[in-house]
């Protein structure tokens, strides 16, 4: 097998988030786990969804 393409260069930091903007996704994802797992209860959903790979 040949040698896999680098498409980001790990050393380089110009593409790396900085800590403000990671804290912002993280509460975005945070929030938008709430609603859905809010919504699931309100449309009958009592239990996580099991059969989907990424259930929580």
């Amino acid at each position: 097998m040949s040698r896999q393409l680098v498409l980001i260069d790990p050393d380089e930091p110009d593409w790396r988030l900085d800590d403000h903007t990671i804290e912002v996704g993280l509460r975005g994802i945070a929030a938008a786990r709430e609603v859905l797992r809010c919504h699931g209860k309100s449309a009958g959903g009592d239990k996580p969804d099991t059969d989907h790979p990424h259930a929580a």
